[in-house]
């Protein structure tokens, strides 16, 4: 196995799974990512919770990391994923990816460049999906 490239930090609060991750990101960075969100699988089975991306860095995944994440997401059940793209050297890319992933994965989506924004968005995300 190679060595990972990039950094997760994940962490749960108030309905919102935050995701700090430092770029660039190889396929063993996306292996334990996804080892680390399953982690929280007890703590949000049973609740409606989005997830507040926060990409850092060069946040540019090897393209075979893209398919491999699709396919995780498309078992993934949250009310909506807001990216902020305030942290990212390379804006414009991420958002690209990020779009594709998340429309690929029928994930609703936002981007941003305030984290209060970010949140907001997600709250009423939880609060609509709460709803139905």
């Amino acid at each position: 196995m190679s060595t990972v490239h990039g950094e997760i930090n994940v962490s749960l609060s108030g309905g919102i799974l935050r995701v700090e991750a430092v770029g660039p990101w190889n396929m063993e960075f996306f292996l334990l990512m996804h080892k680390r969100l399953l982690s929280f699988l007890p703590q949000i089975q049973d609740i409606r919770y989005g997830v507040l991306l926060i990409p850092i860095g060069e946040t540019l995944p090897v393209p075979e990391a893209v398919d491999f994440h699709i396919r995780f997401l498309k078992y993934v059940r949250t009310s909506g994923v807001a990216v902020l793209l305030s942290e990212t050297s390379v804006a414009g890319a991420t958002r690209a990816i990020c779009h594709q992933v998340y429309s690929a994965s029928n994930i609703e989506h936002e981007f941003f460049m305030e984290e209060k924004e970010a949140s907001a968005w997600l709250m009423n995300q939880i609060n609509q999906a709460e709803k139905e």
